[in-house]
Parts: C-alpha cells; sequence; structure tokens
C-alpha cells in the first residue's frame, strides 16, 4: 500500500510565516512575558527597599542596624536584578534579530542573482543598464535595510511592554507621593506627541540618506566597470569629484539625523 503524501502547495512559501512560526511565540514569550515583568518586579522591590531605608533615616520608622545592612544589600540585588533581565532581553531580542537579519540577506542575495542571470541572458544595453542599478540596490537593503530589521527586533519589547510599565510606576508614584506625582505623569504624556514628530522626522531623514546612498553605490559600481574608459579619458579626477560630492550630501544628512536622534 502507498502512503498517502501530503499535496505540495501551489505558491511558494512565505519567508515572513516561516520567521513567524521560527521565532515569534518564543520570541514574545521570553522577552515580553518573562524578562521584563521580572525586571518590574525588581525596580518595584528596589523602590520599596529605598522607601523604608529612607523612613529608617529620618525617624519614621525605627529599625536595628541589621535591618538597614538588610535593605541596602537588596537594594545591591535589585540593581543587579534588573541589569541582569535588561541583558538578556537585549541579548535575545538581538540573537533573534540577527537570524531574521540573515535569513532576508540570504533571500535579497538570491533575488538579486536571479536578477542578474535573467538580465545577463537577455543581452540588451538597457538589461544591462537596469542590472547594473539593480545591483547597487541590492548591495544598499544588504547594507543598510536590514540594519532596521535588527533595530526593530531589539527594541519591540519595550514597545510592547512600556505602556503598561507606565501604568504601574505611574500608580506606584501616586501611592508614595500621592496625587502630586500626576503632574509628572501628565508631563511624560505630553511629551509622547513630541517622540513621535521626532521618530517621524528622522524616517524622512533616513529615507534621504537611503536615496544618496543608493546615488553613491550605482556610482561606484559605474567607476568600477568602467575604469578603463575613465582611465583612457583621463576622467580620475572628475569622477572623485562626483562622489565626494554624492559623500558630503550623505554626510550632512547623517550629522542632521544624528542630531535629531540625540
Amino acid at each position: 500500500v502507498r502512503p498517502h503524501l501530503p499535496a505540495l502547495p501551489s505558491a511558494p512559501p512565505s519567508t515572513f510565516s516561516a520567521l513567524h512560526s521560527a521565532y515569534s511565540r518564543r520570541y514574545l514569550l521570553i522577552t515580553v512575558a518573562a524578562l521584563q515583568p521580572l525586571w518590574l518586579a525588581f525596580a518595584l522591590a528596589q523602590v520599596l527597599a529605598v522607601r523604608r531605608i529612607v523612613r529608617l533615616v529620618d525617624g519614621t520608622h525605627t529599625g536595628s542596624l541589621t535591618l538597614g545592612i538588610a535593605l541596602a544589600a537588596a537594594m545591591g540585588a535589585t540593581a543587579l536584578g534588573q541589569a541582569l533581565c535588561l541583558h538578556h532581553v537585549f541579548r535575545y531580542a538581538m540573537r533573534v534579530g540577527m537570524h531574521v537579519r540573515a535569513v532576508i540577506s540570504a533571500r535579497v542575495y538570491q533575488k538579486a542573482m536571479r536578477m542578474r542571470l535573467g538580465y545577463a541572458a537577455a543581452e540588451r544595453e538597457d538589461g544591462q543598464e537596469d542590472a547594473r542599478g539593480n545591483n547597487s540596490e541590492a548591495t544598499n537593503v544588504l547594507t543598510n535595510d536590514t540594519q532596521r530589521v535588527l533595530d526593530a527586533y531589539t527594541y519591540v519589547p519595550f514597545l510592547i511592554s512600556n505602556p503598561i510599565i507606565m501604568l504601574v510606576v505611574s500608580a506606584v508614584l501616586v501611592w508614595n507621593l500621592g496625587v502630586a506625582a500626576l503632574l509628572g505623569v501628565v508631563v511624560l504624556m505630553m511629551l509622547i506627541p513630541v517622540q513621535l514628530l521626532v521618530g517621524a522626522g528622522t524616517a524622512k531623514l533616513r529615507a534621504r540618506i537611503i536615496r544618496e546612498t543608493d546615488s553613491r553605490v550605482a556610482m561606484m559600481s559605474e567607476v568600477v566597470r568602467g575604469v578603463r574608459v575613465i582611465k583612457y579619458g583621463a576622467w580620475e579626477a572628475e569622477m572623485a569629484r562626483r562622489i565626494q560630492q554624492i559623500r558630503k550630501r550623505e554626510v550632512r544628512w547623517l550629522m542632521l539625523a544624528g542630531v535629531l536622534e540625540a
């Protein structure tokens, strides 16, 4: 009896679906559901220890020297626990991000190679020019755009857990300082639109930087391929001047983006 084999899918498998199945559940479980609440617990324990130490110092509560030493040791232990939790969040998130970045880079490389072979088989002049431009764009994607993927996987756990942490911290502030602590919470909430505007401006600058980088990479590819003609015509200085102009514009936009992010 022949075994029943499952039917093969008609469409090629999706890279996004494969990455989601391989990493998403464990990634969110470890970084958001396990380590972030543990970090918050250490932070709250440190706040309680500091509160008790302050009351011991100002004489509100009485206690022995042993209690003070124990509270100081608890502060150190909670600080160490927070550092370890954050370290492991960044470690695991960056590890998953690097795996995803490697997969995307491999897919982009495969796509670029297929396009290059297709243009080479066509043997047309316009097709060769398009191939050169697409190769430069693929190089830019491999070097710059995949870095954004790594950054996203690194900071997504904080994007998910920060609203919950803000609510818990606000409740603790009100419990310790009273209703007056809500003023600080309101100021923090007012800064969120400012951060959104800064993020939107940074995204626009990054898009402009990518365009300048594409132009520079394309120009460098043209120079490398036509180096013999450039040597024959003594155009080295002119090509260097054009590349330097593009690079100066790129560096100017990079500096502006760095200032805005800072």
